[in-house]
């Protein structure tokens, strides 16, 4: 290594001289001396790395050979960009041969830099600083960046959501404190801003927030108030104050879908912390075991002590197990009854509704589901018994509710003429 950092002290010492003139003549041979010095020196690095490269015998001596060439390589772009800062904004002649040749020093810096991280990635230490020149060449993020906030706005996301990932946004800036600590910081971003890009290109949907949500959990979006967000997000999701049962099959599908998220990135934004993925799992996991113990609590006697469930009745029903889902196979009918799924109606019926002279004492899910479906054949006491509570239902109503149907008999005869008309037309 020690020939190598010969060359970089010299690359130092020649940036330094050359940075330093002022007010020279471009044509003066003092400076062309000096533009001559640092192009030879640099190639004379570029040589020398390649050869040293190849004369380490072990991998270990290898890696330390690549982490100590990127820091001093670090170092010295961050020395070349203060001085091209100086002569960025000038139109003199000798200021803007000066910036040219520093432009061409960072670039050929960078160049080996991505040549290093690309062919010893196992050795590349993606921990290190990350050279400003780097963020000065992407200043097309700040587009970006407008662009993915304007777009998530238009596709309806949740604004809380928006915030959180405007201000991860904020870390990319070109200033003297800058946000990202490391290169897997920076390689991250970017990896990130390219999915949110085409995420906000895409077609709009019913509910692009959890199509965002799902993105970031994908690329392991960790800062913690993320994590906070999709606590909140999922609490509110959860029906507050309602039986065990519908929180518990809100947090198990939620569950469900999180867990068929694919992860893109095992490593997220901060390194250290463990994957998002993970975090909302327990998240999930530590309500349901929360739900669990309020309902050994508020339930004692659920299992009787025995291994058989018993249920935990809210009402009781003058009907057979057959004839009360007969009723519902009806309501269901004519959509009075909607339900995603016809599992939750029979969750419901055999743990909350006590029937009379039902045949089987403790029916499960499975024996409602053999009646519920299309080839069960009622019987005709079955189908006259729900007719006729219909039927004293509708009795009910005409001898309680006179006035207000006296209206609705009204509004109908209004309409006669109308729809006469309509015929005759």
């Amino acid at each position: 290594m020690g020939l190598m950092n010969e060359v970089l002290n010299k690359l130092h010492t020649h940036v330094d001289s050359f940075g330093q003139l002022k007010n020279f003549n471009p044509e003066d041979k003092e400076y062309v001396k000096k533009e001559s010095q640092l192009k030879e020196t640099w190639s004379a690095f570029s040589e020398r790395l390649q050869q040293r490269i190849g004369e380490q015998d072990t991998d270990e001596k290898l890696s330390v050979f690549i982490k100590i060439t990127q820091d001093r390589l670090t170092e010295f772009a961050d020395k070349v960009f203060e001085y091209y800062k100086e002569v960025e904004s000038s139109t003199t002649e000798w200021q803007v041969r000066q910036k040219l040749l520093f432009n061409d020093i960072e670039n050929e810096i960078v160049k080996v830099l991505e040549f290093l991280k690309l062919n010893f990635s196992n050795c590349f230490n993606y921990l290190a600083k990350v050279p400003r020149w780097v963020f000065y060449l992407n200043k097309d993020v700040v587009s970006k960046k407008n662009a993915i906030i304007s777009g998530l706005e238009k596709k309806a996301v949740n604004g809380d959501l928006v915030v959180i990932i405007s201000s991860f946004l904020d870390k990319f800036q070109d200033s003297e404190t800058l946000s990202f600590k490391n290169w897997h910081q920076y390689i991250y971003y970017k990896k990130l801003v390219r999915e949110l890009c085409k995420f906000v290109e895409s077609p709009d949907t019913d509910d692009d927030t959890m199509n965002v949500i799902k993105l970031l959990i994908g690329y392991n979006f960790n800062p913690l108030t993320f994590y906070y967000f999709m606590v909140d997000y999922i609490e509110k999701m959860v029906v507050k104050n309602a039986p065990f049962e519908e929180p518990e099959i809100t947090l198990l599908q939620i569950l469900k879908n999180v867990g068929n998220i694919r992860p893109e990135l095992s490593n997220g934004y901060n390194p250290e912390v463990q994957p998002i993925l993970e975090s909302v799992n327990g998240s999930i996991l530590h309500q349901l075991s929360i739900i669990a113990k309020l309902k050994q609590v508020e339930i004692p006697d659920i299992t009787g002590g025995t291994r058989q469930k018993k249920a935990w009745h809210y009402f009781e029903v003058s009907s057979t197990l057959e004839e009360l889902l007969f009723f519902f196979k009806v309501m269901q009918a004519i959509s009075f009854i909607k339900t995603r799924y016809n599992s939750n109606l029979y969750r419901f019926v055999e743990r909350h509704i006590k029937t009379d002279r039902t045949k089987n004492p403790n029916p499960s899910p499975q024996y409602m589901r053999n009646i519920f479906a299309p080839s069960w054949e009622f019987s005709p006491k079955v189908v006259r018994k729900v007719r006729s509570w219909l039927t004293r239902m509708i009795a009910y109503i005409d001898a309680h509710f006179p006035d207000q149907l006296r209206i609705l008999v009204i509004i109908l005869i209004l309409r006669v003429p109308a729809d006469l008309f309509c015929l005759t037309a």
